[in-house]
């Protein structure tokens, strides 16, 4: 078993909260694990305890059985399941197609294989590198999210191991498109050839909308 304290290092500074990397003797990668704390005897303590509550869990000491079997299943296994439970809950078939490519592309992109490679840890360092935009890594971390609760009311995992991951800041969050004034609809009509002005004058008496 490995286990060990440390503190991340970003552009040459030093971070104050220390971290953990632990790898059981079970386990066929470390994982990190962020401890939140600044006190090096509180980040050992609490080292200690999550080394012991992580050699109950690899044991199954005190899981559910189901739990226990949804932590060797794949991850793929699961979305399976959890898009025919969407399907039967009548979801929408843009919803479902969402889910059903989305997901196992963050799996792919994170590394992960089962539950239990699932962690903050992993889903943060490919977000920080991924180079996409705050939507489109927020929409992934809610679809996630989504996908984690269902397995939660399925009792196959006991929490969320995502729960503690903010969605990034996003500034353009509020700049949505206004609808046009008077003016506005005067100079796009003169400016647009006969053909096209007939179409906008009859999206705008209709109110008709592209996804109409």
């Amino acid at each position: 078993m490995i286990s060990f304290l440390f503190q991340h290092s970003r552009r040459g500074e030093k971070s104050r909260l220390w971290s953990a990397r632990i790898r059981l003797d079970e386990w066929p990668k470390s994982r990190t694990f962020p401890l939140h704390v600044t006190d090096k005897r509180v980040a050992d303590q609490k080292l200690r305890d999550l080394v012991s509550e992580l050699e109950r869990e690899t044991h199954g000491v005190g899981i559910p059985r189901p739990t226990r079997e949804a932590w060797r299943t794949p991850l793929t296994t699961h979305h399976a399941a959890f898009l025919k439970a969407g399907a039967a809950a009548n979801l929408s078939e843009r919803t479902l197609i969402k889910y059903r490519f989305s997901l196992p592309l963050l799996f792919t992109r994170c590394r992960w294989t089962t539950i239990r490679d699932v962690t903050p840890a992993s889903f943060t360092k490919w977000r920080d590198a991924s180079g996409l935009a705050p939507k489109s890594v927020n929409d992934l971390l809610g679809s996630m999210r989504t996908f984690l609760l269902w397995m939660k009311r399925e009792r196959l995992i006991l929490v969320d191991p995502l729960a503690d991951v903010r969605k990034v800041a996003n500034p353009d969050v509020g700049s949505f498109r206004r609808a046009l004034s008077v003016d506005d609809v005067r100079r796009l009509l003169e400016k647009s050839p006969t053909h096209r002005a007939r179409v906008y004058l009859t999206m705008i008496y209709t109110g008709l909308r592209r996804a109409n």
